[in-house]
């Protein structure tokens, strides 16, 4: 019954997998424009609300996919969530690879020679694209939840009493040969 999903999860999650991405998708989003304010504690307040916000999504989909996926693709589909994860920390990375060199010299930059390149140390903005890049992550999740998956998981359907809407997510997810 009702207690199934009160125990499995937290204290957050067992209002609904689904608004809990809903809502950590959009925290999450405002951390990462907070942190796009210049200043030492604007940046590390929302680098600190985002972690906390995107753990929770982390979490949700976690929970999300076992109680979800058939058991015999759980090992499939597990790897998914941190594969993906790694994936996005390979492009974050590699678009590093861009970025301007960090080689500060202070007898280089103090020189009055070197004063277009002090600006254009001054000038570089690229750091605010580098923290923006999860921001569209949220994004397309959002959509995801808005559009494409507009049920809940189907343990979390069947602990609320909502029988119909775990028989169509059922539907959806399991082949036709496959018993119920």
């Amino acid at each position: 019954g009702k207690t199934l999903g009160a125990t499995y999860g937290g204290r957050l999650i067992p209002n609904g997998r689904k608004k809990v991405f809903l809502w950590f998708n959009v925290c999450a989003i405002g951390s990462q424009m907070l942190m796009q304010i210049v200043n030492t504690y604007t940046i590390a307040s929302g680098k600190f609300l985002n972690g906390f916000f995107v753990t929770v999504v982390h979490m949700a989909n976690i929970k999300m996919i076992n109680e979800t996926v058939p058991v015999y693709l759980l090992g499939t589909c597990g790897t998914v969530v941190n594969s993906m994860q790694s994936f996005g920390y390979y492009v974050v990375m590699g678009l590093g690879y861009f970025m301007p060199s960090g080689d500060y010299d202070p007898e280089v930059m103090n020189s009055p020679e070197n004063e277009r390149a002090k600006q254009a140390d001054i000038d570089d903005q690229f750091w605010r694209f580098l923290y923006l890049i999860p921001v569209f992550v949220n994004i397309i999740m959002l959509v995801n939840f808005t559009v494409f998956i507009k049920e809940d998981s189907i343990m979390f359907n069947l602990s609320q009493d909502k029988d119909q809407e775990a028989l169509v997510l059922i539907d959806k997810i399991y082949h036709q040969d496959e018993d119920r």
